[in-house]
Formats: structure tokens, C-alpha cells, sequence
């Protein structure tokens, strides 16, 4: 069964297993997204072998919030298992009872499809659970979400108004209903605008005591020169039509020291000091002895910015400014043997995942078995817990929990949620293990799956196919990558 194909659900009752998964038909790309989702299983009985070739009936319900939160849609349908126990059915083509797969809002809160089967092949149901989707059904919700609200852009040339709401509009041009006034300098004839004053730009110019009066296009321009005489003020000398600077030196510089005040103007200033007759009072954080001021604050509050990468160490008034320290790390750094994938603390603890995949595909264990590796986000714990139960072996977690890059002997399978973030980072670690020049690394195999060291039960654990991200649920026994990691 190609696991990578579809998302695994499963749903356990009276130890009879029947394992689940769906995908969306259409891309989210399509205009008009089918509302349909390929749904196959597997049907085993209480002894765990498959039941082949045998007619069930199966109800499909999608739930809202809770496992057992309101129905949305469900609907029935027939089907015989293959000679593998598989059978595969095509939700939204079942017989319909209740909603429709069209009206889901997949964004607002959270799905789960359930079924109820009959061995049997009727409507007797006996075999009933729910699981959450784990991945939104985007072609659906991107067909949803097209059909929003839309906007549309209306352009018109002249006087033109745009009445009514989308579809519908009406575009009306104003223009033959429209009477234009003449301004100044502004000549109509029919449909004709005439500037009727092309040289309206006038530029006056005068020289000596020379006013400009008036309005385009009656100016006076009067000089009145001849009648105002002038008065020789403070250093000037005036003799017939020639004014002179009798204070060429006037830029006068006086300094003082001490508690000094200058009063007046040039040439007649007041220099005095007041040393002698001032009292000075002792303000907050002040005292003063004689001549003497001293500062009683000296755990005075003082502010100190650093840029990035700076440090400031020491108290008031000792302080050093220096650079960061250098256990600071980021993504796509080589660092711990290995390269980093993510970071928190500022760059101080994260997560390094091994130069490359370790080996070939590998099972997950031997098979069913009950580990307690339940964690979602420690997969150091969960390796342990693995290896612990499992003993030595040629399967996932030991072979992750013996490895050694870099001298280190720390590492570990990741957890669900430590596989999702170098997934997610996956785009800067493959570039840099691309381009480092380096035949001993190797990038992410993007169209593969990773096992996780995650189980949901005794035959079934958690893994990622890396081309969409896609979390998936398979038996213990299958073989996929492995990539080793481990924290800073």
C-alpha cells in the first residue's frame, strides 16, 4: 500500500482495525475545484488478519470541534475489499443523509471524519471511531474562498458616474449635460476652450526704489528714488550718493570667566561679575560645601543602547560595552555536527539534524508493539523509550540513538513536532548542504517520507512526507528515511 499517496486515520474496536485515508482530488489551482475526496482503508479482524474479498458497508461523517461534535455531512456507501483487505471509496459520491461537502467552512474550527462500518456489508454498524483531519482539504477551501466578494474596477473618459452594485452597474457620461463658465482669460465657443490671454505671464523689473502696483493687465510701476532721503544710522557715513561702513572692526569678541554678565550694545558694553554676591542652592542629588559640589546620587538611573551583536556589562558609573558572546547560532549554520534547523533563546538552544540520511529506508520496529513513545515534541525521550523496549536492532531509533557525527553521542529519531520544524526549514538546509562543496552531506529527499519517533498505538507510528508536508499514519513495518538530530 502506498502510504505516501494518502493521510492515515485509525479506528479501533472490539481489536478490529480499519485503516483510513483521503485526498483532495483537485488542485487548488483549478477554477472549479471538484467537491469530492479518494478515501481508502484497510479491514482487519480481532486476530489482525486482513478480511479480503468480502462486501462492508461503511458510513462517513465529517464532525465539527469534537469527535462526537455536530455532523456536518455523512452519507453511505458499498464496497468489496481487494484480495489486500483495501477498499477504496470516493466521498461525495456515496449515498447522501445529511449536509453537503460544498457548504463546509474548512476555516473555521477543527474536522473529523468518522466512520462506522459493517463487516457484514449492511447497515448494521459495529465498528465505529474518529480521528482528526490533519491536513485541511485546500482545493476545497480554495473553491470556497473564489467565490468571495469580488472586485471590479469600472474607467470612464470625461464627466462620468457609476451607479449600482456588483453585477450589476451603470455607467452614465455627463457630458452633454454640462454647461462651462467662461473664467478670466477664458474664451468658450460650442465645444472650443480659448486661452484668450496667451501672454498672460508678465515679468516686471525695476531698478532703485522701485514699487509694482496693480493687477494683470493694468500695472503701475513708480520709482520713488528721487524723493526719500536717507539718514546715516550707527557706524554709517553717508556723503552725496555714496554710503560707507565707518565700523569696519565692529565684530567684537569679549570672554569672561567665573559668574560673569555682559550688558549693553556696541561700542558701549557692561562687563560685571557676581561671583561675590551669588548663593547657590543645593539641588536633588547635589550638596555643597564651601566651594566644593559634590554629587550624592551615584546610583543615578542611566540608559545604554546597544546595536545588534553589542553587549553592556557593569553598574553605574563602571560600564563595558563589548561584543556578543559567540553562543549565538541561527539556521543553516554548520555548528555541533551537523547543521542547524532551528533556534530559540535569541539564537542560544536549538535543534542540529545529521549532514545527511542515515542509510537506506528502514522499518520503524519489528512490529505491534507498545513503546509509551507518545511524545509529540521529545524525541530524545521517545528514542529511548524505543530502544529501551526494543532492544538492539537494524530499525529507526537504534540506529539514530547509535549514531555519532561529530564525536557527539546525543542524537536522537525527532518527534512529530521536531520532524514538522526541519520540514519547515527544509528550503535553508537543502541550499546549504547543496552548495557547500562537501560529497559527504546531502540535501533532504523532498519527495520522500521520514519516519518520526512518534507511535499512535501499538502497530501504527507517525511520519512526514516531505514533498507537501503532509503528516501521515502507517504500520510499524514499512520502511522510510531517517534523518537523526540533536539539541544545543
Amino acid at each position: 500500500m502506498d502510504m505516501q499517496s494518502y493521510c492515515g486515520i485509525t479506528m479501533i474496536n472490539r481489536r478490529i482495525l480499519f485503516l483510513m485515508g483521503f485526498m483532495i482530488w483537485a488542485a487548488v489551482s483549478v477554477a472549479q475545484a471538484p467537491q469530492k475526496m479518494s478515501f481508502q482503508g484497510v479491514v482487519r479482524n480481532s486476530d489482525g488478519e486482513l478480511i479480503t474479498e468480502q462486501r462492508v458497508g461503511v458510513k462517513i461523517s465529517v464532525v465539527k470541534d469534537a469527535p462526537n461534535g455536530d455532523v456536518v455531512f455523512s452519507e453511505t456507501h458499498e464496497d468489496r475489499t481487494n484480495s489486500h483487505g483495501l477498499i477504496t471509496l470516493i466521498i461525495g459520491e456515496g449515498s447522501p443523509i445529511e449536509g453537503n461537502l460544498a457548504n463546509i467552512d474548512w476555516s473555521s474550527g477543527t474536522y473529523y471524519l468518522r466512520s462506522d462500518t459493517d463487516p457484514e456489508g449492511g447497515m448494521n454498524y459495529t465498528i465505529s471511531g474518529a480521528n482528526p483531519l490533519l491536513s485541511v482539504p485546500y482545493a476545497l477551501y480554495a473553491h470556497k474562498a473564489q467565490n468571495g466578494d469580488r472586485i471590479v474596477n469600472l474607467s470612464g473618459e470625461g464627466a462620468t458616474t457609476v451607479t449600482g452594485n456588483y453585477p450589476n452597474f451603470i455607467i452614465n457620461s455627463t457630458d452633454n449635460n454640462t454647461t462651462y463658465d467662461a473664467g478670466f482669460g477664458i474664451d468658450i465657443t460650442g465645444t472650443t476652450i480659448t486661452n484668450a490671454a496667451p501672454d498672460q505671464v508678465v515679468t516686471l523689473q525695476g531698478e532703485g526704489n522701485t514699487s509694482i502696483s496693480g493687477t494683470y493687465p493694468n500695472f503701475k510701476v513708480k520709482s520713488t528714488g528721487g524723493t526719500v532721503n536717507y539718514s546715516a544710522g550707527d557706524g554709517i557715513d553717508i556723503s552725496g550718493t555714496t554710503i560707507t561702513n565707518t565700523a569696519p572692526d565692529k565684530v567684537v569678541t569679549l570672554e569672561a570667566e567665573g559668574a560673569t554678565e555682559i550688558t549693553g550694545t556696541y561700542p558701549n558694553f557692561t562687563i560685571t561679575t557676581v561671583d561675590s554676591n551669588r548663593i547657590y542652592n543645593a539641588g536633588t542629588g547635589i550638596e555643597i560645601t564651601g566651594d566644593t559640589i559634590t554629587n550624592t546620587a551615584p546610583d543615578i538611573p542611566v540608559s545604554i543602547r546597544a546595536d545588534s551583536g553589542i553587549v553592556v556589562k557593569g553598574s553605574y558609573p563602571d560600564f563595558r560595552i563589548a561584543a556578543e558572546s559567540s553562543d549565538r547560532h541561527y539556521v543553516g549554520e554548520r555548528y555541533g555536527g551537523g547543521i542547524v534547523f532551528y533556534t530559540y533563546d535569541g539564537g542560544r538552544h536549538g535543534l542540529i539534524a545529521s549532514l545527511r540520511d542515515l542509510g537506506d529506508p528502514v522499518i520503524w520496529n519489528g512490529g505491534p508493539s507498545s513503546t509509551s513513545a507518545e511524545s509529540h515534541y521529545d524525541g530524545s525521550t521517545n528514542t529511548d523509550r524505543i530502544v529501551n523496549n526494543q532492544g538492539a536492532g537494524n530499525y529507526a531509533a537504534s540506529i539514530c540513538r547509535n549514531y555519532n557525527g561529530g564525536g557527539f553521542s546525543d542524537w536522537f529519531l525527532p518527534s512529530i513536532w521536531e520532524l514538522n520544524l526541519l520540514y519547515q526549514n527544509g528550503f535553508v538546509v537543502s541550499f546549504k548542504l547543496d552548495n557547500d562543496n562537501d560529497m559527504n552531506t546531502a540535501a533532504i529527499s523532498a519527495g520522500q517520507s521520514y519516519w518520526s519517533s512518534t507511535q499512535f498505538d501499538d502497530d501504527l507510528a507517525y511520519m512526514i512526507y516531505f514533498a507537501n508536508g503532509t503528516p501521515y499514519l502507517d504500520i510499524k513495518t514499512n520502511s522510510y528515511r531517517i534523518r537523526a538530530v540533536r539539541r544545543f
